[in-house]
């Protein structure tokens, strides 16, 4: 049913393990945006710093 991958699950079993635990935190709208966040990207950084003029290669190749 659509209406179930939408709405809030149920509470989650005193005795879930961990594993259970992360998977209901996931299905959580709170913990949909919070596991949404990981899509931003950091890498960038690492092609603007080795696009630096010297960068290019190991001093000994030169």
């Amino acid at each position: 049913m659509p209406e179930e991958r939408f709405g809030e699950p149920q509470a989650l079993p005193a005795d879930a393990t961990p594993a259970q635990a992360m998977a209901h935190k996931l299905k959580t709208k709170a913990g949909r945006a919070l596991y949404a966040l990981r899509k931003q990207t950091v890498e960038p950084v690492f092609g603007i710093i080795k696009s630096v003029p010297g960068w290019g290669s190991c001093g000994c190749c030169s």
